[in-house]
């Protein structure tokens, strides 16, 4: 009897949801075993160097440049599966009604900021197309290690707002509210997925990102919120 392949599969919190819901679906078609690690790249990283990862997703190019910088990953598989649009995260029913960025210059306004993965340095891309970098840099009180982090701040009222994905209001609807940013100071960032230069089974690894870039598993990423094409 011919042993059931397997994948080693990394990825970064807050993108993991619709990969491993295409992934149960890739299982049960391919007969591949799929073993998850989900956590910050800073944590991710050093297991991929340690070669122990098959596959690895992330929320923005630059850190899968890096990576491919340092010949971590094979950049002819890289692979894009969507994006995501910034917004406002407030607690649910906008207890402070913020209605826009310059709301977040208020006095009475606690914000917090990533400062790692995907939201890294998202906030003062948005605030200097407006020129409000100074005044929203005031109220910032929080600076979280990620979106675990980023989101509890919000949910134990830590901070009134926070600088998001429109997928996490998609991913916790009862939990979030969540305000538009204006199409001019707007930030997108890729979401992406490639094969690392360690992958020991690169046949199913392949087939793997083939079916999450086929029109099935893109849906997925549409379903939660991803923008896709």
């Amino acid at each position: 009897m011919s042993q059931k392949q397997v994948l080693n599969i990394y990825s970064c919190c807050d993108v993991a949801t619709p990969l491993k819901i295409s992934g149960k679906s890739f299982q049960e078609i391919c007969g591949v075993e799929l073993k998850y690690t989900i956590g910050l790249s800073s944590e991710i990283i050093p297991k991929i160097e340690a070669g122990l990862c098959d596959v690895f997703a992330c929320g923005a190019a630059y850190i899968m440049d890096e990576l491919q910088k340092n010949n971590l990953i094979d950049g002819e598989t890289r692979s894009v599966l969507g994006c995501r649009r910034s917004v406002i995260l407030t607690q649910k029913g906008n207890p402070k009604r913020i209605k826009s960025l310059r709301d977040l210059t208020r006095k009475d306004i606690k914000i917090a900021v990533s400062t790692v993965d995907s939201l890294k340095g998202v906030w003062d891309e948005i605030a200097s197309k407006t020129a409000l970098t100074q005044e929203i840099q005031k109220n910032i009180i929080l600076f979280a290690d990620g979106c675990g982090e980023l989101l509890g701040s919000i949910v134990k009222k830590k901070v009134d707002a926070a600088f998001g994905w429109n997928t996490y209001k998609v991913l916790h609807p009862k939990t979030f509210h969540a305000i538009e940013i204006p199409k001019e100071a707007q930030v997108y960032r890729s979401t992406l997925i490639a094969t690392t230069t360690f992958c020991k089974n690169r046949d199913a690894a392949k087939k793997f990102i083939q079916f999450l870039t086929s029109k099935e598993g893109i849906k997925k990423y549409k379903n939660y919120g991803w923008l896709t094409k």
